[in-house]
């Protein structure tokens, strides 16, 4: 199944694609699209709200991704990011913390 490229076709499509339930698209496919539509909402947020940055241990990581990546990309680098922690943080059953780069790891 195609969907044209950009967010507005793309949640045009999404009540057809749903409707279709096809085999080529499982219900948890579905919700893999909605997921990464969500990481990506978030990411945007993250963007848009500078203070958040420091606390949440991300404002080197997004400074120097900023520098060489076009927003719309970095929007996408950092909706991976938040990805992955959220994969690590269920994975080992632990709470998210913050560690600073100057901070020494524990075990």
């Amino acid at each position: 199944m195609a969907v044209a490229k950009g967010i507005w076709r793309q949640r045009r499509a999404l009540p057809d694609i749903h409707a279709a339930r096809t085999s080529a698209l499982s219900p948890r496919m579905f919700r893999t699209v909605e997921a990464r539509t969500l990481f990506v909402q978030a990411a945007r947020v993250v963007l848009l709200k500078r203070t958040c940055w420091e606390r949440y241990g991300l404002k080197p990581w997004i400074e120097a991704a900023a520098r060489r990546l076009h927003p719309n990309k970095l929007a996408i680098a950092l909706a991976n990011k938040l990805a992955r922690i959220a994969w690590a943080v269920l994975r080992h059953g632990r709470d998210f913390e913050v560690r600073h780069a100057d901070e020494p790891q524990h075990a």
